[in-house]
């Protein structure tokens, strides 16, 4: 059976600690690909992104460019509107319905599983895979008793596209906390000024 991770987010823009959580996911539960797949609106995210779709698209697919195991998903931002992660699933269990499926997702959000939409139903189609994240701690007791958790190790770095974007505007360096793609793309874009 193959096996299948999904990791969503704004990844606005993504960046190396971004790369290294789904590399990492991966190794833990051996998978077969990971789906990395901007984000149109989250729903349980206050601000919109900065970047546009476009942008973000562009940035994710230059990042993952020559790593066989990642794959750019893009149904999320194909879609009009908010896109729950229970519609993104049934459409990506169309598109691999032999495959076992795992939700890539930090630690600082499965304190938040409670409140995604129709969390019951998407915990029979999926299994999640929860990345520890610095500075947070997670309330093992907060977790839904129906959804598959399981805690993967994986690198910790200190590094949110906030703090880039910050950065960014304020002219200071942040070449090492992206791919070069990335760098270059938001260089020759001018992007988050």
């Amino acid at each position: 059976m193959k096996t299948i991770g999904i990791f969503g987010g704004t990844f606005d823009p993504i960046h190396t600690a971004h790369l290294i959580m789904a590399q990492d996911a991966a190794e833990f539960a051996n998978l077969d690909a990971v789906l990395i797949m901007p984000t149109a609106n989250p729903p349980l995210r206050a601000n919109a992104p900065v970047a546009s779709a476009n942008n973000r698209k562009e940035m994710a697919k230059n990042a993952i460019a020559g790593n066989s195991l990642f794959e750019l998903c893009t149904l999320d931002l194909e879609s009009n509107g908010t896109n729950y992660s229970i519609d993104v699933v049934e459409k990506i269990a169309m598109a691999y319905p032999d495959a076992q499926l795992y939700w890539i997702l930090g630690a600082d959000q499965i304190e938040q599983l409670d409140k995604w939409h129709r969390i019951e139903e998407l915990s029979q189609k999926i299994s999640f895979l929860a990345l520890q994240r610095p500075g947070y701690s997670v309330d093992a007791g907060a977790i839904p008793d129906f959804c598959n958790v399981t805690f993967a190790p994986t690198h910790q770095f200190d590094i949110s596209a906030s703090e880039i974007r910050y950065r960014i505007q304020n002219s200071l360096n942040v070449k090492y906390f992206l791919p070069p793609e990335v760098f270059e793309y938001i260089k020759a874009r001018s992007l988050y000024l």
